[in-house]
């Protein structure tokens, strides 16, 4: 079991790292920073469909909060094109 989790975490780093810095360039780094920050989005909802975790009403909130402030950066970030 802790193989298993110490290789889904060494994937996880590897693969979040190689899209981040791959990113960089196209996108530059505020709006990549400000995208980053929906990783506990993924996590809330990857640990609700594989781990049946109760989300409360909270959780939904914050998520939704998480969802209009990327949107606003990306409308902001692209509004001249």
């Amino acid at each position: 079991m802790w193989l298993v989790l110490i290789l889904s975490s060494l994937l996880g780093i590897a693969a979040a790292r190689t899209l981040y810095y791959s990113c960089l360039p196209v996108l530059g780094l505020t709006l990549t920073a400000s995208l980053g920050l929906l990783r506990p989005l993924f996590t809330l909802g990857l640990s609700f469909l594989v781990f049946g975790e109760r989300l409360c009403p909270l959780q939904f909130l914050g998520g939704a909060l998480l969802l209009l402030g990327c949107y606003l950066v990306i409308r902001i970030r692209f509004r001249h094109i």
